[in-house]
C-alpha cells in the first residue's frame, strides 16, 4: 500500500525594513536577525523628494554589507507625480543611481520596492512611472499599500507590480489627544472587510516603532523619531503627568528641539499585545496567507522593547 505523505505550508518569512541612511548593525540587530532566521532586509536606498526640483536625499551609506537578501526601497513624496510628463525621465534617473549604489558595493538584487502614498490626482503618473522603471530594470516591483489604497481600488487603482505590502500602521492623525496615530483598533476594523476582494497579493507589514509628539496649547509641533523615552523620564526639567504624557517644567533645548515651559510630550508606542490583536485581526481577513511579515524597522531602541520570540509569535497568526 503507498502511504501519502503531507507536507505542512512554511510559515511566513519575518523580514525587517532597514530605514537609516547609513547601513551598520549593532549586536542586538545581528542577533534579532539571526533569532528570527531572517533571510530579506529592505533597505531605504533614499527618498525622491520635490522642492522646486525632484531630488535625491538621504542617500544609503554602507558601513557594512548584511549577509541577508537585499531588497531596497525608494520613498517617493506624492507631489513628485504632479508632473506625469517626466515619469519615464524619473524612472531611467532612479534605476540609474540604484544601480550606482549597487556598483560601489558590490550588491545584486533581484526585486525594488517603492513606497509612495499617492492619491486619485497622482495615480495616473505614479502607475507610468512603475511601468517604465519595471521596463528599464526587469526587476521584480513591488508597493507599500495603505488602508484607504485597499477600501477605495476603483478611486485610487492597483499599482502595475508584482505584489504589495500592507502597512499596517498609521491609521489615525497625529494629535495631542489619548488616541494613538499608530494603531487604532476601531479605524482597522472599518477597512479590513475590504481585504477579501484586493485583487493585489498581499504581504504585511507591521509597526515595532515608537515617537514622541511634542504638543504645545494642545497643538502638535513636531515628531520626534528614534526618540527614547527613558531619555526624558530621567531629565529633571520634564515630569511625568497623569496622562502619561510629559510636561516641561522649565524651557529647554532637548535632542535638538525647543521645549517651552508647559509643553507636553505624547509617546506613542505598539505594544507586544496590540500586536497580536493586529495579527489576530488580518489573519481572519486576508484574501491570501501572506509569503512575508516584514516589521518596521530594524533598530535596537524597537528591538529591546520586545521578547525575543515577539515576532515569532506575531508571525504565528498567519500559520
Amino acid at each position: 500500500m503507498l502511504l501519502g505523505c503531507s507536507s505542512k505550508k512554511q510559515p511566513p518569512a519575518i523580514s525587517f525594513y532597514y530605514w537609516r541612511s547609513s547601513f551598520n548593525l549593532n549586536d542586538t540587530e545581528n542577533t534579532s536577525l539571526q533569532n528570527n532566521e531572517c533571510k530579506t532586509i529592505y533597505i531605504k536606498y533614499f527618498d525622491v523628494i520635490k522642492e522646486n526640483t525632484v531630488r535625491p536625499v538621504s542617500i544609503i551609506k554602507f558601513k557594512v554589507l548584511p549577509q541577508q537578501k537585499i531588497v531596497p526601497v525608494i520613498f517617493i513624496k506624492n507631489n513628485v507625480f504632479e508632473d506625469t510628463a517626466e515619469t519615464e525621465t524619473l524612472a531611467a534617473k532612479v534605476a540609474e543611481l540604484i544601480n550606482a549604489i549597487n556598483r560601489e558595493n558590490k550588491i545584486t538584487i533581484t526585486q525594488v520596492q517603492f513606497d509612495c502614498d499617492w492619491t486619485q490626482k497622482t495615480k495616473l503618473s505614479y502607475f507610468s512611472f512603475l511601468e517604465e522603471f519595471g521596463k528599464k530594470t526587469k526587476l521584480s516591483l513591488s508597493a507599500t499599500i495603505r488602508l484607504h489604497q485597499v477600501k477605495y481600488p476603483s478611486v485610487t487603482g492597483i499599482p502595475p507590480v508584482k505584489k504589495g505590502v500592507l502597512m499596517f500602521y498609521n491609521m489615525g492623525t497625529i494629535n495631542s489627544g489619548r488616541t494613538n496615530s499608530i494603531y487604532d483598533k476601531e479605524i482597522a476594523q472599518k477597512y479590513v472587510p475590504y481585504l477579501k476582494n484586493y485583487l493585489l497579493p498581499l504581504d504585511v507589514a507591521f509597526p515595532v516603532f515608537s515617537w514622541a509628539i511634542h504638543c504645545r496649547d494642545n497643538n502638535v509641533l513636531s515628531l520626534l523619531n528614534k526618540t527614547n523615552a527613558s531619555d526624558f523620564y530621567n531629565d529633571s526639567c520634564f515630569k511625568k503627568e497623569k496622562n502619561g504624557y510629559l510636561v516641561a517644567t522649565q524651557s529647554c533645548f532637548r535632542s535638538g528641539n525647543y521645549f517651552r515651559k508647559h509643553d507636553e510630550i505624547k509617546f506613542e508606542k505598539i505594544e507586544f499585545n496590540e500586536l497580536q490583536e493586529m495579527g489576530e485581526l488580518l489573519s481572519v481577513r486576508m484574501k491570501t496567507r501572506p509569503h512575508e511579515i516584514i516589521f518596521y524597522d530594524l533598530d535596537s531602541i524597537n528591538i529591546n522593547r520586545y521578547k525575543k520570540n515577539a515576532f515569532k509569535k506575531i508571525r504565528d497568526n498567519f500559520n
